[in-house]
């Protein structure tokens, strides 16, 4: 599938890529078989299906804060504020 890193995994793995394994894990080919092909965790694969299946998507909701469009105001930016500094408070 490209982009190999260290011990045959591969670093990024894109949303058509995921569609693809997911598709064919649907199709019934067995989790353990696709999770070793690209080498991931079977917990993976299901994680991407729960979150297909939740919000219809793939993105990520790990990565980053917001885009520099989208900066937070108001009640958002407050929240986001209150929560960065209780993670500090708690270091």
């Amino acid at each position: 599938m490209g982009n190999w890193g260290i011990a045959g995994r591969q670093r990024v793995i894109d949303e058509d890529q995921k569609l693809k394994l997911l598709q064919r894990m649907e199709a019934g080919e067995t989790v353990s078989t696709l999770a070793d092909e690209v080498g991931i965790s079977r917990q993976r694969l299901y994680e991407w299906r729960d979150h297909l299946r939740l919000r219809g998507n793939l993105t990520s909701r790990r990565r980053g804060g917001p885009a520099r469009s989208q900066e937070l105001t108001g009640p958002r930016r407050c929240r986001a504020q209150s929560t960065r500094r209780h993670l500090r408070k708690r270091r």
